[in-house]
């Protein structure tokens, strides 16, 4: 058997780099292929949502472009209208212009007399306003003259009140005492029948006259005497009694002045 006696040659690694290039080549062509498809179906995608955009957009055009028409056709409609409008037409047209003018104008009047009428009215009730206050202070005056009159009446003398007038009624005489209210019944003749009294605070004691007067009948006559120290409750039962409806009177009387009654004496 013959030796070979010169060196030998292997081919065996670079076999195994083709074919390690040859896979590397495969892999990375398959890879190409799953990008292109990806990116082919994300184009589909795109361009199915972009028409669906452009035919939206074309049947928005659409309806605008019936609608331009339609206004188009209803302008040559009411030019044709105008055209077809004779003479006694547009006559009737110009007084019923003419009719609106005018109508306008009677407004426009109405307001300025509105106006004027809001005037003259602000003017009334600033002159009225003026004239109240000005009642006030004459009030006020009155109350003042009458605070010094009620100031000045004499202390621990004994009067006796003849109460004439309202015999047909039953009649109340309220004494309003800085510690006690007494309320007097008077008879037909003017003479005291009975009595009885408020106790208590005198917020107290007009919170019962308050609710006594109201139970009273229409033909009752209260007659008020204010003494000096009641004199600011004197005066809102005064306009309590007003209030209500009941006849009645009032008289300011000192502090310390002791009352009895008998019949008025006649002339």
């Amino acid at each position: 058997m013959r030796r070979r006696t010169g060196p030998t040659v292997s081919l065996f690694s670079f076999q195994d780099i083709v074919t390690s290039v040859m896979g590397i080549l495969l892999f990375v062509a398959l890879l190409l292929a799953l990008k292109l498809f990806q990116c082919s179906v994300q184009a589909a995608q795109t361009a199915s949502v972009d028409i669906e955009a452009l035919q939206r957009e074309i049947a928005e055009l659409e309806r605008d472009i019936e609608a331009q028409e339609a206004h188009i056709n209803r302008l040559a409609q009411a030019q044709l209208d105008v055209q077809t409008i004779d003479a006694e037409q547009m006559e009737r047209l110009a007084q019923r212009v003419e009719n609106l003018e005018r109508r306008a104008e009677e407004l426009l009047e109405q307001v300025a007399d509105l106006r004027q009428e809001y005037q003259e009215t602000a003017q009334a009730t600033a002159r009225f306003a003026e004239a109240a206050e000005q009642e006030l202070k004459d009030l006020d005056a009155q109350l003042r003259e009458l605070n010094g009159l009620v100031a000045r009446f004499s202390n621990g003398d004994l009067t006796v009140f003849n109460v004439a007038g309202f015999e047909t009624h039953v009649r109340y005489v309220l004494d309003m005492g800085q510690q006690v209210w007494i309320v007097t019944r008077l008879d037909s003749a003017g003479n005291a029948a009975e009595n009885f009294s408020f106790t208590g605070s005198p917020g107290e004691r007009m919170r019962r006259a308050v609710e006594w007067i109201r139970t009273l009948p229409r033909r009752s006559y209260v007659f008020l005497l204010i003494r000096p120290s009641m004199q600011n409750y004197g005066w809102d039962l005064n306009e309590k009694l007003r209030e209500i409806g009941l006849p009645h009177g009032f008289e300011p009387i000192g502090e310390s002045l002791e009352v009895t009654f008998a019949p008025p004496v006649e002339p």
